[in-house]
């Protein structure tokens, strides 16, 4: 949850696929305050391909809502371009809490033929990841520089405004928006996803209201920033850190049972220990014999195209006697 020191009252926070995104610092932005007369924030999230996200308002009473009995204009803009406005007022926060969760945009349907023009429709908002193409040529590179200082970015910025009445004001056109985009003008950002918009979904026509925003603040009073990127480019970033790798574990795959014998079978062994004074000799087993059988064929009794026998120990004590070991402590 993104909240600016000297800001009281207002939040805002980004839900991908209905889960609050954790948020981590931007190291590169100056401390969350005044940054040349408008309070800021700035932070990091992780995305994922063709994940839907949804802006999450809060405003509260603790607002100082008292400057010319204003309210708020909230305009969301996405990779540099708007996308979507809200409205807050005073009389929506003294019972409870104004949210307000903003996760499309209404646009009309463009076309020349009458009555398409009144169409509206509502696309969700989903990251898609950028399909980097490498021979663009200089002039695609030039335009999509000033592009790419934006993309990869949500901001959402408040605006105290006096409202003046409704306003007669249609929505922007639908365009469509390619996810390519020239490598070069990408160079040094690991920037991995832009936000793409669903397929458009039949809506009612926004209703609008016109808001003069307060000239004395010259510009909005504050700014949320959320910089979106994979989980890989947040690791180029050096936003979090590597996962250690996994050591491995030689008892990976044993069950319970086999690795309590295994257990067992090590506590016998190390209790075994030979008696003072006693030497230890190892004897191999007598072979067999060969012998054939009446039929021509040949019995072989030796074992000689089996595995070697395993050897056993034989222990003299001090009288001479022989005492043999049986356990296998190999």
């Amino acid at each position: 949850m993104a909240i600016i020191d000297g800001l009281r009252g207002v939040d805002v926070t980004i839900r991908v696929d209905g889960q609050t995104a954790t948020e981590y610092a931007d190291p590169d932005a100056p401390a969350a305050g005044d940054t040349g007369g408008c309070k800021t924030s700035s932070q990091y999230i992780e995305c994922r391909d063709k994940a839907k996200f949804t802006i999450h308002l809060k405003v509260t009473k603790d607002y100082a809502w008292g400057h010319r009995n204003h309210s708020l204009n909230i305009g969301i803009f996405i990779d540099g371009e708007y996308a979507k406005g809200e409205l807050c007022r005073e009389g929506d926060t003294l019972f409870q809490p104004w949210e307000c969760d903003v996760g499309h945009r209404t646009v009309r349907l463009g076309g020349n033929q009458p009555g398409q023009q009144d169409r509206y429709v509502a696309q969700a908002f989903e990251f898609s990841g950028i399909k980097k193409v490498d021979d663009a040529p200089d002039e695609r590179v030039v335009n999509e520089v000033s592009k790419a200082r934006k993309l990869g970015m949500i901001e959402i910025k408040f605006f105290r405004c006096i409202e003046s009445g409704g306003a007669d004001i249609a929505p922007q056109q639908s365009r469509e928006q390619s996810t390519e985009f020239a490598s070069k003008a990408l160079k040094g950002k690991a920037t991995s996803h832009m936000t793409s918009y669903s397929p458009p979904t039949p809506t009612t026509a926004p209703r609008y209201i016109k808001c003069n925003n307060l000239r004395a603040d010259n510009g909005p009073i504050a700014i949320f920033r959320f910089i979106y990127r994979s989980k890989e480019g947040l690791i180029a970033e050096a936003i979090i850190p590597r996962a250690p790798r996994a050591r491995s574990v030689t008892l990976v795959g044993l069950s319970e049972e086999q690795i309590r014998a295994l257990a067992t079978e090590a506590l016998e062994r190390r209790s075994v220990k030979p008696e003072p004074g006693v030497k230890q000799e190892v004897k191999q087993e007598p072979r067999g014999i060969k012998r054939e059988s009446g039929q021509g064929e040949t019995v072989d009794l030796t074992g000689e195209g089996d595995p070697p026998a395993r050897p056993y120990k034989v222990a003299k004590t001090a009288t001479g006697e022989e005492v043999i070991d049986l356990l296998d402590d190999d």
